[in-house]
């Protein structure tokens, strides 16, 4: 046996080639081909990805064909059909039949928490006008118009109870008749 002093250093060791004498096989250092999986190279799988988000990406910025004509942001004129048809398309305010001019109200007249109907929507509508936000009209005199109508006797001067009587009814007339 011997100890690592013994060491012919003259001899092939395992880090030089093989001891036994058999020729060793060179590589080749011609170019090195990519790693690869079943056969498709790396680099093509990622450009092949890459490819594809970048489709995704164009796909959800454009919202697709009909949505563009519409985009009043799109700077792509449409063309054909779509083109016809935004000619020929009214556009929303257009669509929009112009809402009726608002009665006045009656100072005969009372809303409270509970009361529902036309008038209460005519009261709902006159509040957002005035900047009063009963929330969405629906016709209930809800906490929400009941808010709105607070909100507006304060700003009116008026006692803040949150019924609609003929005092506030009064101020509300005044206040659409100076808006015009």
């Amino acid at each position: 046996m011997h100890g690592p002093d013994d060491r012919d250093f003259g001899a092939e060791d395992w880090f030089r080639g093989d001891p036994s004498g058999r020729p060793q096989q060179r590589r080749s250092r011609g170019p090195r081909r990519p790693p690869s999986r079943d056969g498709i190279p790396y680099p093509i799988v990622a450009a092949a990805a890459a490819l594809l988000l970048v489709l995704l990406l164009v796909l959800v910025l454009t919202r697709g064909g009909e949505e563009q004509a519409e985009d009043p942001g799109n700077l792509v004129a449409p063309t054909g059909e779509a083109a016809e048809t935004a000619e020929t398309a009214p556009s929303p305010q257009e669509a929009t039949p112009p809402a009726p001019p608002m009665q006045p109200f009656s100072e005969q007249e009372t809303f409270r928490p509970g009361d529902e109907g036309e008038r209460v929507l005519s009261l709902q509508q006159a509040l957002t006008t005035l900047g009063h936000d009963p929330g969405e009209p629906d016709g209930v005199y809800g906490p929400a118009t009941e808010q709105a109508v607070r909100s507006f006797q304060e700003a009116s001067g008026l006692p803040a109870d949150g019924i609609a009587g003929p005092n506030t009814l009064r101020a509300i007339n005044e206040a659409l008749a100076e808006r015009g």
